[in-house]
């Protein structure tokens, strides 16, 4: 029983044995069951132009990007908190104070939510492999999924790379982001480790995976040469920052996945493999 495998739960700890009766995973899942948080910055605005013209189109407007000045075009939302904060410490907080705000402006929005990914301005993300990976865990548990540097850089902990993208289920979510910047959860210095922190805290199982990766895509080649083979199984890569590889890469994915997305006429799709999803 879900009580037996994951007794650590808040969330499984509230099932019943009547909960047997209905299937444990969701039989689908759309765009507007993911929310993304992303960390914007007027000093990084042609990324987020990047992102809005490729990949974040598949979320259907599903996505708030925290930056420190506002804009409509993009979009920028900024909060009094964020405003005219520029430096790369401040931007820690945008997603933190973000999430807060959402929590108590956008009720309606979040309580209709599944899964939250945050992820930064320079974050790609092939969505469409992202909802078929979710489907394999369970929203109404307290989950975190990412990709975990373990003892790395912060001697003696385990943390999510905030660069590849790091995933809460709404439990999680609801759990972790309103104890931030309490006693129970201080803030860390950066957000990833803050997360870390008030996972533990509040109970929160963190699952790696190797489908979030915190590098460029050609990394993952012996000849440091980009195709799609390289990327379109994978949910995330950092650091994608160039306009055509971004759009090429999002253009390659949505022709193998067959989720057509604006902007991919006249993109070629060279090395693609013949595979059907």
């Amino acid at each position: 029983m879900i009580r037996d495998e994951f007794p650590q739960t808040e969330s499984a700890a509230k099932f019943t044995p009547l909960t047997g009766l209905v299937p444990l995973l969701p039989m689908a899942l759309y765009p507007k069951d993911v929310l993304f948080i992303v960390m914007g910055s007027l000093n990084t605005i042609d990324r987020a132009r990047i992102i809005t013209e490729t990949w974040l189109q598949w979320s259907e407007g599903n996505f708030f990007i925290f930056a420190d000045v506002a804009n409509d075009s993009i979009p920028f939302v900024t909060l009094p908190e964020l405003r005219n904060k520029s430096s790369k410490w401040d931007g820690q907080h945008r997603q933190l104070l973000g999430s807060q705000w959402l929590i108590h402006n956008k009720s309606k929005l979040i309580n209709s939510v599944k899964w939250f990914v945050f992820v930064d301005d320079d974050t790609w993300v092939n969505i469409p492999a992202l909802l078929s990976y979710l489907r394999l865990f369970d929203h109404r548990l307290l989950l975190s999924i990412g990709y975990i540097w373990d003892n790395i850089n912060v001697g003696g902990w385990a943390y999510f790379s905030g660069g590849a993208g790091i995933v809460f289920s709404h439990p999680a979510f609801m759990s972790v982001m309103p104890a931030i910047y309490t006693t129970t959860c201080p803030f860390k210095g950066l957000n990833d480790i803050t997360f870390m922190h008030c996972q533990k805290q509040k109970g929160v199982t963190k699952i790696n995976s190797d489908r979030f990766f915190y590098e460029k895509p050609h990394t993952l080649s012996e000849f440091r040469i980009v195709t799609p083979v390289s990327y379109v199984g994978y949910v995330t890569f950092h650091y994608v920052s160039n306009a055509q590889l971004a759009r090429q890469m999002t253009c390659d994915t949505a022709a193998y996945w067959k989720r057509p997305i604006r902007g991919c006429d006249g993109v070629r799709h060279e090395y693609m493999l013949n595979h059907n999803i």
